[in-house]
Protein backbone atom coordinates (compact mmCIF):
# COMPACT_ATOMS: atom_id res chain seq x y z
CA UNK A 1 0.00 0.00 0.00
CA UNK A 2 1.33 3.26 -0.42
CA UNK A 3 2.31 5.27 1.90
CA UNK A 4 0.36 8.23 1.89
CA UNK A 5 -2.77 6.10 2.17
CA UNK A 6 -1.24 4.31 5.61
CA UNK A 7 0.61 7.75 6.72
CA UNK A 8 4.37 5.51 6.73
CA UNK A 9 2.71 3.89 9.76
CA UNK A 10 3.46 0.32 8.42
CA UNK A 11 6.74 -1.99 8.45
CA UNK A 12 4.97 -4.73 7.44
CA UNK A 13 1.44 -5.81 6.85
CA UNK A 14 -0.29 -9.80 6.90
CA UNK A 15 -2.65 -10.96 9.16
CA UNK A 16 -2.94 -12.86 12.26
CA UNK A 17 -6.46 -14.68 13.07
CA UNK A 18 -8.01 -14.44 16.48
CA UNK A 19 -8.20 -18.04 18.52
CA UNK A 20 -11.28 -19.35 17.02
CA UNK A 21 -13.95 -19.49 19.88
CA UNK A 22 -17.40 -20.59 20.50
CA UNK A 23 -18.10 -17.54 22.78
CA UNK A 24 -18.47 -14.16 22.28
CA UNK A 25 -15.02 -12.35 22.87
CA UNK A 26 -14.25 -8.89 24.92
CA UNK A 27 -12.14 -7.68 21.30
CA UNK A 28 -14.29 -9.47 18.47
CA UNK A 29 -14.24 -7.41 15.63
CA UNK A 30 -11.36 -5.19 16.31
CA UNK A 31 -8.12 -4.64 14.23
CA UNK A 32 -4.65 -3.89 15.91
CA UNK A 33 -1.14 -3.20 14.71
CA UNK A 34 2.03 -3.63 16.63
CA UNK A 35 5.44 -1.50 17.50
CA UNK A 36 8.23 -3.09 15.59
CA UNK A 37 9.40 -4.15 19.49
CA UNK A 38 7.39 -7.41 20.04
CA UNK A 39 8.21 -10.53 18.39
CA UNK A 40 5.82 -12.64 16.34
CA UNK A 41 6.46 -16.50 15.33
CA UNK A 42 8.15 -16.41 11.94
CA UNK A 43 8.89 -12.36 11.85
CA UNK A 44 11.94 -10.71 12.28
CA UNK A 45 11.53 -8.30 14.63
CA UNK A 46 13.59 -5.02 13.53
CA UNK A 47 13.69 -2.53 16.91
CA UNK A 48 13.60 0.48 14.31
CA UNK A 49 16.64 -0.02 12.49
CA UNK A 50 18.08 -2.22 9.40
CA UNK A 51 21.20 -3.14 10.71
CA UNK A 52 19.38 -4.27 14.04
CA UNK A 53 16.96 -6.71 11.77
CA UNK A 54 19.98 -7.80 9.55
CA UNK A 55 21.92 -9.19 12.54
CA UNK A 56 19.03 -10.94 14.06
CA UNK A 57 17.06 -13.75 13.14
CA UNK A 58 13.28 -14.38 12.68
CA UNK A 59 11.42 -14.93 15.73
CA UNK A 60 10.27 -18.48 16.90
CA UNK A 61 7.33 -17.82 19.54
CA UNK A 62 4.92 -14.83 19.71
CA UNK A 63 4.83 -12.01 22.67
CA UNK A 64 2.32 -12.80 25.21
CA UNK A 65 0.99 -9.49 24.89
CA UNK A 66 -0.23 -10.14 21.34
CA UNK A 67 -1.31 -13.36 21.77
CA UNK A 68 -3.68 -12.21 24.53
CA UNK A 69 -5.15 -9.93 22.46
CA UNK A 70 -5.64 -12.36 19.85
CA UNK A 71 -7.08 -14.74 22.12
CA UNK A 72 -9.29 -11.86 23.18
CA UNK A 73 -10.99 -12.07 19.94
CA UNK A 74 -9.34 -8.93 17.97
CA UNK A 75 -7.05 -9.20 14.42
CA UNK A 76 -3.83 -8.21 13.74
CA UNK A 77 -3.08 -6.30 10.35
CA UNK A 78 0.51 -5.85 11.15
CA UNK A 79 3.86 -4.32 12.45
CA UNK A 80 4.39 -0.59 12.98
CA UNK A 81 7.11 1.75 12.43
CA UNK A 82 9.63 2.66 15.90
CA UNK A 83 12.31 5.25 16.30
CA UNK A 84 15.54 3.68 16.00
CA UNK A 85 16.36 1.00 18.76
CA UNK A 86 12.71 2.76 20.57
CA UNK A 87 15.36 5.70 21.78
CA UNK A 88 13.55 9.11 20.81
CA UNK A 89 10.31 10.81 21.90
CA UNK A 90 9.90 12.50 18.65
CA UNK A 91 9.11 9.58 16.71
CA UNK A 92 11.48 10.18 13.89
CA UNK A 93 12.76 7.54 11.59
CA UNK A 94 15.80 8.08 9.31
CA UNK A 95 15.80 4.65 7.64
CA UNK A 96 11.86 4.01 7.25
CA UNK A 97 10.57 7.15 7.27
CA UNK A 98 8.98 9.21 9.89
CA UNK A 99 4.86 8.19 9.93
CA UNK A 100 2.86 11.21 8.99
CA UNK A 101 0.79 12.70 12.01
CA UNK A 102 -2.95 12.64 10.92
CA UNK A 103 -3.78 15.44 13.63
CA UNK A 104 -0.96 17.79 12.35
CA UNK A 105 1.55 16.98 9.46
CA UNK A 106 3.74 18.76 9.42
CA UNK A 107 4.62 17.64 13.37
CA UNK A 108 6.43 14.96 14.75
CA UNK A 109 4.26 12.02 15.74
CA UNK A 110 5.95 11.28 18.83
CA UNK A 111 7.67 8.05 20.00
CA UNK A 112 8.83 5.67 20.22
CA UNK A 113 5.75 3.97 19.35
CA UNK A 114 5.11 6.60 16.33
CA UNK A 115 3.86 3.95 14.15
CA UNK A 116 1.26 2.61 16.45
CA UNK A 117 -0.05 6.09 17.31
CA UNK A 118 -0.60 6.92 13.77
CA UNK A 119 -2.42 3.73 12.68
CA UNK A 120 -4.87 4.42 15.26
CA UNK A 121 -5.16 8.38 14.79
CA UNK A 122 -5.69 7.62 11.08
CA UNK A 123 -8.57 5.03 12.04
CA UNK A 124 -6.15 2.41 10.30
CA UNK A 125 -6.69 0.01 13.27
CA UNK A 126 -8.70 0.31 16.34
CA UNK A 127 -6.00 -0.13 18.71
CA UNK A 128 -1.99 -0.40 18.57
CA UNK A 129 0.26 -1.85 21.13
CA UNK A 130 3.03 0.23 21.97
CA UNK A 131 5.93 0.18 24.93
CA UNK A 132 6.15 3.03 27.64
CA UNK A 133 9.59 3.39 29.06
CA UNK A 134 9.72 6.97 29.18
CA UNK A 135 6.85 8.12 27.43
CA UNK A 136 7.01 6.37 24.10
CA UNK A 137 2.96 5.64 24.43
CA UNK A 138 1.89 8.55 26.47
CA UNK A 139 4.16 11.08 24.13
CA UNK A 140 2.95 10.08 20.63
CA UNK A 141 -0.90 9.59 22.13
CA UNK A 142 -0.45 13.31 23.10
CA UNK A 143 0.91 14.03 20.06
CA UNK A 144 -1.58 12.48 17.83
CA UNK A 145 -5.02 12.89 19.71
CA UNK A 146 -5.61 10.20 20.66
CA UNK A 147 -5.72 7.87 24.65
CA UNK A 148 -3.05 5.86 25.20
CA UNK A 149 -2.48 4.01 28.83
CA UNK A 150 0.75 3.25 30.42
CA UNK A 151 0.02 0.24 32.83
CA UNK A 152 1.53 0.23 35.93
CA UNK A 153 4.92 -1.24 35.83
CA UNK A 154 5.05 -5.09 35.81
CA UNK A 155 1.91 -5.75 35.58
CA UNK A 156 1.55 -6.75 31.78
CA UNK A 157 4.46 -9.64 30.86
CA UNK A 158 7.40 -7.96 28.50
CA UNK A 159 8.13 -11.36 27.69
CA UNK A 160 8.80 -11.35 23.91
CA UNK A 161 9.43 -7.46 23.84
CA UNK A 162 12.82 -6.41 23.18
CA UNK A 163 14.00 -5.04 26.48
CA UNK A 164 15.47 -1.10 26.65
CA UNK A 165 15.42 -0.11 30.51
CA UNK A 166 13.97 -2.96 32.37
CA UNK A 167 13.38 -1.15 35.45
CA UNK A 168 10.66 1.17 33.73
CA UNK A 169 9.54 -0.93 30.36
CA UNK A 170 6.09 -1.11 30.13
CA UNK A 171 3.24 -2.50 27.43
CA UNK A 172 1.34 0.14 26.44
CA UNK A 173 -1.31 0.59 23.65
CA UNK A 174 -3.67 3.10 21.91
CA UNK A 175 -7.39 3.96 20.88
CA UNK A 176 -9.11 6.19 19.93
CA UNK A 177 -12.56 5.21 21.75
CA UNK A 178 -12.40 4.99 25.77
CA UNK A 179 -14.58 1.46 25.75
CA UNK A 180 -11.81 -0.10 23.70
CA UNK A 181 -9.17 1.24 25.76
CA UNK A 182 -11.22 -0.33 28.45
CA UNK A 183 -11.66 -3.43 27.05
CA UNK A 184 -8.59 -3.93 25.51
CA UNK A 185 -6.48 -3.07 29.20
CA UNK A 186 -9.11 -5.80 30.39
CA UNK A 187 -7.58 -8.37 28.39
CA UNK A 188 -4.20 -7.16 28.39
CA UNK A 189 -4.33 -7.27 32.44
CA UNK A 190 -6.61 -10.14 33.01
CA UNK A 191 -9.39 -8.00 34.67
CA UNK A 192 -13.04 -8.43 35.97
CA UNK A 193 -15.35 -6.15 35.27
CA UNK A 194 -15.77 -4.18 38.15
CA UNK A 195 -17.80 -1.44 39.13
CA UNK A 196 -16.63 1.99 39.03
CA UNK A 197 -15.46 3.07 42.43
CA UNK A 198 -15.11 7.17 42.62
CA UNK A 199 -11.89 9.14 42.81
CA UNK A 200 -11.26 10.07 46.53
CA UNK A 201 -9.36 12.97 45.49
CA UNK A 202 -7.62 14.50 42.13
CA UNK A 203 -5.26 16.64 42.61
CA UNK A 204 -3.92 19.31 39.98
CA UNK A 205 0.16 18.60 39.27
CA UNK A 206 1.38 22.44 40.76
CA UNK A 207 0.17 21.02 44.26
CA UNK A 208 2.48 17.83 43.19
CA UNK A 209 5.38 18.49 44.79
CA UNK A 210 4.61 21.18 47.25
CA UNK A 211 2.61 18.07 49.32
CA UNK A 212 5.46 15.58 48.77
CA UNK A 213 8.85 15.26 50.82
CA UNK A 214 11.14 13.92 48.31
CA UNK A 215 12.41 16.80 46.53
CA UNK A 216 11.75 17.34 42.54
CA UNK A 217 15.63 16.57 41.96
CA UNK A 218 15.50 13.58 43.46
CA UNK A 219 12.51 12.55 41.61
CA UNK A 220 13.04 13.67 38.32
CA UNK A 221 16.01 13.31 35.73
CA UNK A 222 18.88 12.34 37.63
CA UNK A 223 16.79 8.93 38.57
CA UNK A 224 15.59 7.74 35.81
CA UNK A 225 18.57 8.98 33.56
CA UNK A 226 20.68 7.03 34.93
CA UNK A 227 18.98 4.21 35.58
CA UNK A 228 17.88 4.11 31.56
CA UNK A 229 21.58 4.45 30.35
CA UNK A 230 22.86 1.80 32.18
CA UNK A 231 20.21 -0.83 31.38
CA UNK A 232 19.94 0.23 27.80
CA UNK A 233 24.00 -0.29 28.04
CA UNK A 234 23.81 -3.21 29.06
CA UNK A 235 20.97 -4.48 27.53
CA UNK A 236 22.59 -3.31 23.77
CA UNK A 237 26.10 -2.42 24.51
CA UNK A 238 27.32 -5.13 23.06
CA UNK A 239 25.38 -5.24 19.55
CA UNK A 240 26.22 -1.22 19.15
CA UNK A 241 30.03 -1.98 19.60
CA UNK A 242 30.20 -5.01 17.31
CA UNK A 243 27.81 -3.69 14.45
CA UNK A 244 28.27 -0.06 14.98
CA UNK A 245 25.22 0.67 13.26
CA UNK A 246 23.68 3.49 11.75
CA UNK A 247 21.63 5.74 13.45
CA UNK A 248 19.67 8.74 12.98
CA UNK A 249 20.60 12.55 14.12
CA UNK A 250 20.05 12.59 17.94
CA UNK A 251 19.21 8.85 18.56
CA UNK A 252 22.88 8.31 17.56
CA UNK A 253 24.37 11.23 20.70
CA UNK A 254 21.73 9.75 23.16
CA UNK A 255 23.31 6.30 22.31
CA UNK A 256 26.91 6.85 22.48
CA UNK A 257 26.51 8.64 25.52
CA UNK A 258 24.82 6.01 26.96
CA UNK A 259 27.35 3.36 26.21
CA UNK A 260 30.03 5.79 28.22
CA UNK A 261 27.44 5.25 31.71
CA UNK A 262 28.73 3.70 34.71
CA UNK A 263 27.10 1.66 37.60
CA UNK A 264 28.36 4.99 39.81
CA UNK A 265 25.20 6.36 42.23
CA UNK A 266 22.92 3.03 40.47
CA UNK A 267 21.72 2.07 44.08
CA UNK A 268 21.30 5.68 44.92
CA UNK A 269 19.28 5.83 42.09
CA UNK A 270 17.39 2.38 42.70
CA UNK A 271 16.42 4.35 46.36
CA UNK A 272 15.20 6.88 44.92
CA UNK A 273 12.47 5.04 42.82
CA UNK A 274 11.54 3.48 46.19
CA UNK A 275 11.07 6.89 48.26
CA UNK A 276 9.55 8.27 45.13
CA UNK A 277 7.01 5.46 45.09
CA UNK A 278 6.03 5.41 48.38
CA UNK A 279 5.49 9.45 48.61
CA UNK A 280 3.28 9.26 45.94
CA UNK A 281 1.34 6.58 47.88
CA UNK A 282 1.29 8.98 50.46
CA UNK A 283 0.08 11.48 48.43
CA UNK A 284 -2.73 10.27 46.68
CA UNK A 285 -3.93 7.47 48.57
CA UNK A 286 -6.24 4.99 47.55
CA UNK A 287 -8.32 5.82 44.65
CA UNK A 288 -6.97 9.39 44.31
CA UNK A 289 -5.79 10.80 40.99
CA UNK A 290 -3.00 13.11 40.03
CA UNK A 291 -3.73 15.38 36.61
CA UNK A 292 -0.78 16.78 34.71
CA UNK A 293 -0.55 17.94 31.40
CA UNK A 294 0.68 14.76 29.12
CA UNK A 295 3.91 17.37 28.01
CA UNK A 296 5.09 20.56 27.81
CA UNK A 297 3.73 21.62 24.65
CA UNK A 298 2.87 20.95 21.01
CA UNK A 299 5.06 18.50 18.89
CA UNK A 300 7.91 20.13 17.09
CA UNK A 301 8.13 20.75 13.73
CA UNK A 302 9.38 17.84 11.65
CA UNK A 303 13.32 17.99 11.46
CA UNK A 304 13.64 20.35 13.99
CA UNK A 305 17.63 21.37 15.10
CA UNK A 306 18.15 18.31 17.40
CA UNK A 307 19.47 20.61 19.98
CA UNK A 308 16.44 22.62 20.22
CA UNK A 309 14.33 19.13 20.48
CA UNK A 310 16.66 17.75 23.01
CA UNK A 311 16.19 20.41 25.36
CA UNK A 312 12.07 20.23 25.03
CA UNK A 313 12.67 16.59 25.34
CA UNK A 314 14.30 17.29 28.99
CA UNK A 315 12.00 19.64 30.44
CA UNK A 316 9.28 17.39 29.15
CA UNK A 317 10.55 14.48 30.67
CA UNK A 318 9.67 16.11 33.92
CA UNK A 319 6.46 15.00 33.81
CA UNK A 320 6.69 11.67 32.17
CA UNK A 321 8.98 10.51 34.50
CA UNK A 322 7.04 10.97 37.63
CA UNK A 323 4.87 7.50 36.79
CA UNK A 324 8.02 6.14 35.05
CA UNK A 325 10.21 6.49 38.31
CA UNK A 326 6.58 5.33 40.20
CA UNK A 327 5.85 2.51 38.12
CA UNK A 328 2.33 3.92 38.14
CA UNK A 329 -0.56 3.65 35.38
CA UNK A 330 -1.02 6.59 33.57
CA UNK A 331 -3.24 7.86 30.79
CA UNK A 332 -3.15 10.58 28.43
CA UNK A 333 -6.41 12.04 27.14
CA UNK A 334 -7.09 14.24 24.18
CA UNK A 335 -8.57 17.81 24.95
CA UNK A 336 -9.14 18.63 21.26
CA UNK A 337 -7.11 21.83 19.45
CA UNK A 338 -5.75 24.56 20.58
CA UNK A 339 -4.13 27.02 18.11
CA UNK A 340 -5.05 23.95 15.85
CA UNK A 341 -2.18 22.08 17.55
CA UNK A 342 -3.29 18.60 19.84
CA UNK A 343 -3.86 19.12 23.70
CA UNK A 344 -3.91 16.47 26.30
CA UNK A 345 -4.50 15.73 29.76
CA UNK A 346 -2.76 12.94 31.98
CA UNK A 347 -4.53 10.73 34.71
CA UNK A 348 -2.03 8.84 37.39
CA UNK A 349 -3.52 6.68 39.88
CA UNK A 350 -1.59 4.11 42.20
CA UNK A 351 0.48 1.31 41.16
CA UNK A 352 -2.34 -1.96 40.59
CA UNK A 353 -4.98 0.89 39.68
CA UNK A 354 -5.09 0.20 36.22
CA UNK A 355 -8.37 -1.05 36.24
CA UNK A 356 -9.84 2.29 38.46
CA UNK A 357 -8.41 4.18 36.13
CA UNK A 358 -9.74 2.66 32.67
CA UNK A 359 -12.91 2.88 34.28
CA UNK A 360 -13.03 6.23 35.43
CA UNK A 361 -11.44 7.04 31.94
CA UNK A 362 -14.70 5.45 30.39
CA UNK A 363 -16.90 7.13 32.41
CA UNK A 364 -15.58 11.03 32.39
CA UNK A 365 -14.42 10.97 28.94
CA UNK A 366 -17.87 12.23 27.01
CA UNK A 367 -18.34 14.87 30.09
CA UNK A 368 -15.07 15.74 30.16
CA UNK A 369 -14.78 16.10 26.49
CA UNK A 370 -18.02 18.49 26.63
CA UNK A 371 -16.49 20.36 29.67
CA UNK A 372 -13.53 21.60 27.19
CA UNK A 373 -15.92 21.99 24.63
CA UNK A 374 -17.64 24.50 26.56
CA UNK A 375 -14.04 26.34 27.66
CA UNK A 376 -13.07 26.31 23.99
CA UNK A 377 -16.42 28.02 23.31
CA UNK A 378 -15.38 30.56 25.86
CA UNK A 379 -12.19 31.76 24.11
CA UNK A 380 -10.88 30.45 20.42
CA UNK A 381 -7.77 32.59 21.23
CA UNK A 382 -10.08 35.68 20.30
CA UNK A 383 -9.34 37.85 23.61
CA UNK A 384 -6.39 39.80 24.70
CA UNK A 385 -8.15 40.62 28.03
CA UNK A 386 -11.32 40.47 29.63
CA UNK A 387 -13.41 43.17 31.75
CA UNK A 388 -16.79 44.24 32.04
CA UNK A 389 -17.98 47.80 31.07
CA UNK A 390 -21.95 48.26 31.91
CA UNK A 391 -24.15 50.02 29.65
CA UNK A 392 -25.12 54.04 30.56
CA UNK A 393 -27.95 53.88 33.14
CA UNK A 394 -31.23 54.37 31.21
CA UNK A 395 -34.86 54.72 32.17
CA UNK A 396 -36.04 53.83 28.55
CA UNK A 397 -35.48 51.26 26.47
CA UNK A 398 -32.63 51.08 24.61
CA UNK A 399 -31.64 49.91 20.99
CA UNK A 400 -28.85 47.77 22.11
CA UNK A 401 -29.96 46.45 25.26
CA UNK A 402 -28.92 43.02 26.41
CA UNK A 403 -26.14 42.54 23.26
CA UNK A 404 -22.29 42.14 24.63
CA UNK A 405 -19.63 43.15 22.43
CA UNK A 406 -16.13 43.12 22.30
CA UNK A 407 -13.59 45.82 20.82
CA UNK A 408 -10.35 45.50 18.56
CA UNK A 409 -7.07 46.38 20.36
CA UNK A 410 -6.90 49.50 18.82
CA UNK A 411 -9.46 51.10 20.04
CA UNK A 412 -8.71 53.39 23.62
CA UNK A 413 -10.74 52.49 26.74
CA UNK A 414 -10.32 54.76 30.02
CA UNK A 415 -7.60 52.64 32.23
CA UNK A 416 -6.55 50.23 29.49
CA UNK A 417 -3.22 49.79 27.71
CA UNK A 418 -4.41 49.66 24.03
CA UNK A 419 -2.09 47.44 22.70
CA UNK A 420 -1.70 47.47 18.72
CA UNK A 421 -1.01 43.72 18.56
CA UNK A 422 2.29 44.15 19.49
CA UNK A 423 3.85 43.52 23.29
CA UNK A 424 6.85 46.81 22.58
CA UNK A 425 4.07 48.78 21.70
CA UNK A 426 1.74 48.17 24.77
CA UNK A 427 4.80 47.83 27.06
CA UNK A 428 6.11 51.82 25.65
CA UNK A 429 2.24 53.77 25.59
CA UNK A 430 0.39 54.49 28.97
CA UNK A 431 -2.94 53.38 29.56
CA UNK A 432 -5.56 55.50 28.05
CA UNK A 433 -7.30 58.19 29.76
CA UNK A 434 -10.44 58.20 27.67
CA UNK A 435 -12.62 56.02 25.43
CA UNK A 436 -13.43 56.37 22.16
CA UNK A 437 -16.30 57.71 20.92
CA UNK A 438 -17.53 54.61 19.09
CA UNK A 439 -17.14 51.85 22.26
CA UNK A 440 -18.68 55.15 24.30
CA UNK A 441 -21.72 55.25 21.44
CA UNK A 442 -22.13 51.29 21.77
CA UNK A 443 -22.33 51.80 25.77
CA UNK A 444 -24.87 54.52 25.90
CA UNK A 445 -27.12 52.33 23.40
CA UNK A 446 -27.24 49.84 25.99
CA UNK A 447 -24.37 47.33 24.86
CA UNK A 448 -22.06 45.50 27.28
CA UNK A 449 -18.66 45.39 26.71
CA UNK A 450 -16.67 41.88 27.84
CA UNK A 451 -13.36 42.65 26.84
CA UNK A 452 -10.66 43.20 23.73
CA UNK A 453 -9.35 41.45 20.97
CA UNK A 454 -6.56 40.27 19.26
CA UNK A 455 -5.52 41.93 16.34
CA UNK A 456 -2.62 42.21 13.58
CA UNK A 457 0.43 43.59 14.27
CA UNK A 458 -0.60 47.21 14.15
CA UNK A 459 -3.08 46.30 11.79
CA UNK A 460 -0.58 45.72 8.77
CA UNK A 461 -2.07 42.19 7.36
CA UNK A 462 -5.42 40.97 5.89
CA UNK A 463 -3.84 37.38 7.53
CA UNK A 464 -5.33 37.86 11.15
CA UNK A 465 -2.19 36.13 12.60
CA UNK A 466 -0.24 37.34 15.56
CA UNK A 467 3.04 35.72 16.82
CA UNK A 468 2.55 37.31 19.75
CA UNK A 469 -0.38 36.66 21.24
CA UNK A 470 -1.43 33.75 18.78
CA UNK A 471 -3.79 33.31 16.17
CA UNK A 472 -7.02 33.53 16.49
CA UNK A 473 -9.13 30.00 15.70
CA UNK A 474 -11.34 30.43 12.88
CA UNK A 475 -14.70 29.02 13.93
CA UNK A 476 -15.52 28.17 10.34
CA UNK A 477 -12.48 26.07 9.60
CA UNK A 478 -10.21 25.71 12.57
CA UNK A 479 -7.14 24.55 9.82
CA UNK A 480 -7.71 28.22 8.03
CA UNK A 481 -6.40 31.41 8.79
CA UNK A 482 -9.26 33.98 10.18
CA UNK A 483 -8.18 36.93 8.53
CA UNK A 484 -7.50 40.39 9.81
CA UNK A 485 -6.49 42.58 11.08
CA UNK A 486 -9.78 42.74 12.81
CA UNK A 487 -9.10 38.81 13.22
CA UNK A 488 -10.06 38.27 17.18
CA UNK A 489 -13.20 40.68 16.80
CA UNK A 490 -14.67 38.96 13.73
CA UNK A 491 -13.79 35.01 15.63
CA UNK A 492 -15.80 36.22 18.32
CA UNK A 493 -18.53 37.16 16.82
CA UNK A 494 -18.92 33.96 14.55
CA UNK A 495 -18.00 31.62 17.62
CA UNK A 496 -20.53 33.04 19.06
CA UNK A 497 -19.17 34.98 22.30
CA UNK A 498 -20.49 38.09 21.78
Amino acid sequence: MARDSDYGAFMEKFLLQPSPSLHQLPLHGLTFAFKDIFDVDGYVTGFGNPDWARTHPAATSTAPAILAVLRGGATCVGKTVTAELAYSINGENKHYGTPTNPCVPDRVPGGSSSGSAVAVGAKLVDFALGTDTGGSVRVPASYCGILGFRPSHDAISTAGVIPLVQSFDTVGWFARDPVILNRVGRVLLQLPDVDLVRPSRIIIAEDCFQLSDIPKDRVIQPLVKSVEKYEFKNNHGEWINTVKPDLGPGISERVWEALMTTDENLDICHSVKSEAHAALIDLLGDFGVLAIPTVLGPPSKLQTDPTISENFCDRTFSLLLIASASGFCQVSIPLGLYDNLPVSISLLATHGSDGFLLNLVETLYDTLKEEVGIVEKMDYGAFMEKFVLQPSPSAHELPLSGLTFAVKDLYDVDGYVTGFGNPDWARTHPAATSTAPAVSSLLRAGATCIGKTVMDEMAYSIEGENIHYGTPRNPCAPDRIPGGSSSGSAVAVAAKLT
